[in-house]
């Protein structure tokens, strides 16, 4: 099992995904904290259900914390802003 930054993992998710597909495992890491782990699903995939409704994000307050993650939203919005 590998740890990787949010930033190295956004940078380069095609590749881990492609390596996660594989059976590799990788702890994401906020400020060197432990934060997610992605591995590979053992699921079917023909068994996944996907919700009626489409996702939006109308309503979410980009200026505030995710819970659990002070901080991470407004990182990963600066991240994508390229500030």
């Amino acid at each position: 099992m590998k740890s990787l930054s949010v930033s190295d993992f956004k940078a380069h998710m095609s590749a881990y995904l492609r390596n996660v597909q594989r059976g590799e495992t990788y702890v994401i890491t906020e400020h060197r904290r432990p934060v997610a782990e992605v591995r590979r699903n053992d699921y079917d995939a023909q068994s996944v259900d996907y919700p009626s409704e489409s996702f939006s994000l109308a309503g979410i307050d980009a200026e505030g914390p995710i819970e659990g993650w002070p901080g991470l939203s407004m990182e990963l919005i600066n991240e994508d802003r390229g500030e």
